[in-house]
């Protein structure tokens, strides 16, 4: 658990439901071809990371059975890769923001007020 505002959150568990509510909301083309596009805009912005190398290849090989997999399950991998999702800002901010409240953590944290940034 990590301690954000005036209660405790567990990260993990708020990434999953996040997750599995973008899974649920759009087609994999869709999830795909945005998180690329996130990648990409990154990576111009000087933002490189291992992880987003790892992501890409994902994005690029995984059948729509297998990316829904990785993003949703509750495996290590999954763990690790939840930690900076390339599918930031495809949910709407007020469902994004019910999620978070539904986990204890406060609207008016500062990490609510990312708009497609890389964790």
């Amino acid at each position: 658990m990590v301690k954000i505002g005036a209660g405790a959150v567990d990260l993990d568990a708020l990434k999953r439901a996040l997750a599995i509510a973008v899974a649920d909301s759009f087609p994999m083309d869709t999830i795909r071809q945005h998180s690329l596009a996130n990648i990409e805009r990154w990576k111009s912005q000087g933002v490189q990371s291992k992880i987003y190398e790892e992501w890409k290849m994902i994005l690029l090989a995984e059948t729509d059975e297998e990316l829904r997999a990785t993003i949703t399950v509750e495996s290590d991998r999954s763990f690790r890769l939840r930690q900076s999702p390339p599918f930031v800002g495809l949910l709407p901010l007020t469902q994004t923001k019910a999620i978070r409240e539904a986990f204890g953590q406060k609207v008016d944290s500062p990490l609510n007020d990312k708009k497609s940034a890389p964790d």
